[in-house]
């Protein structure tokens, strides 16, 4: 668990926006863990699992808001605000600039951030993102592509 818990964390915070969904989300993918019968492979198939266990409750709590929202929209920007900036000052980037870096993600649609999240957040390679994603190979490239795309616009057009 400790090997593990900060980036199934990390992620949980990128894409819910809330430190206390966040906390359950992390419980729940451990309790998942000490529950499943898979023998895995190696630690980092392990951490894989994890990060798509939690991805996909991630995914369910973000399709319940949609259908029951309960905080306004300001309220629910906040929250996002904070959890994110929580969640990336634990990071190990260069704090100055990676703030503003990780601002400009935190922008992104939904399936950008998740994408740039896990490849530079958490350094995985491009076929462990689409699995954790549930998505294939080539879409995750483009989906990484679209997603620097978007954020060499947004810092050279000064949008800070």
């Amino acid at each position: 668990m400790a090997a593990h818990q900060d980036a199934v964390y990390r992620l949980a915070c990128s894409m819910l926006g809330s430190t206390d969904q966040a906390d359950d989300v992390t419980q729940d993918a451990f309790v998942a863990l000490y529950q499943s019968p898979i023998a895995f492979e190696s630690d980092d198939h392990r951490r894989n699992w994890l990060l798509k266990v939690a991805a996909n409750q991630c995914r369910n709590i973000i399709r319940d808001r949609k259908r029951h929202p309960s905080l306004n929209l300001d309220e629910a920007h906040r929250a996002v605000d904070r959890a994110n900036h929580r969640a990336f000052e634990r990071a190990e980037h260069d704090r100055d600039q990676s703030m503003v870096l990780w601002e400009h993600v935190d922008r992104l649609p939904l399936d950008l951030r998740e994408v740039v999240h896990l490849r530079y957040g958490e350094d995985l390679d491009t076929k462990s993102i689409a699995a954790i994603c549930g998505i294939s190979v080539g879409a995750a490239h483009v989906r990484l592509f679209r997603a620097r795309t978007r954020l060499r616009e947004s810092l050279e057009g000064g949008d800070r």
